[in-house]
């Protein structure tokens, strides 16, 4: 069952239809998208833009346009601010946060200006520093840190600041159009160079 249904309820408005209500979440995009309307019981958002795809459907349109699996270098750098802003705002207003990243739950607003993550499955409550993470999952769909990477039972216990490293995987990959190899060499010296290296180290760094 998807997580969510994005409608488009006229040429430049859309609705995000959750599959149960989450106020957090909702909150968390609500800083995000200028002018949203937020239903009462926390499962719809509303919201004016130019066009809203799945992560999914914007990188294939980005492969075919630009004859690279490849994505552009400022698309990478907007991805990880979003998506860093989102996760921060989580944990310091909600204390909930995100254990890893899946490109089928990042939403994409107006060709790329904003990137958004819409998961309730995905979102812990932190405690004590921590997440708990009692339900399995798939890992080969995910971008994980090294330590979810080599979990074998559940229940387990972990460091939020594991979603980084989660995100630092997932900027990888966009950077390079590949899930086998970490060399972002080619932009080496870039704030983004630096910044992703920080992710995957798992070090809390924001551009």
């Amino acid at each position: 069952m998807n997580e969510f249904e994005v409608c488009k309820n006229s040429p430049n408005n859309f609705t995000i239809k959750l599959s149960r209500p989450n106020e957090a979440l909702l909150m968390s995009l609500y800083i995000k998208i200028e002018g949203v309307s937020i239903s009462s019981n926390y499962d719809v958002c509303s919201f004016n833009s130019v066009n809203v795809q799945t992560f999914d459907k914007f990188v294939e349109s980005q492969q075919k346009l630009n004859k690279t699996k490849r994505m552009r270098y400022e698309f990478v750098e907007t991805l990880v601010k979003d998506i860093c802003r989102q996760v921060s705002y989580l944990i310091e207003k909600h204390r909930k946060c995100f254990f890893f990243m899946q490109t089928k739950n990042i939403i994409v607003i107006d060709n790329g200006n904003k990137f958004l993550y819409v998961s309730n499955n995905e979102m812990l409550d932190i405690k004590d520093s921590c997440l708990c993470i009692r339900r399995p999952f798939v890992k080969d769909r995910c971008f994980l840190s090294p330590e979810l990477l080599s979990l074998s039972e559940l229940p387990y216990t972990i460091n939020y600041n594991t979603i980084y490293c989660s995100i630092g995987e997932l900027a990888t990959f966009c950077l390079t159009g590949d899930r086998t190899t970490s060399d972002i060499e080619d932009i080496y010296g870039t704030k983004l160079y630096f910044c992703v290296k920080r992710l995957v180290s798992e070090r809390c760094f924001v551009l």
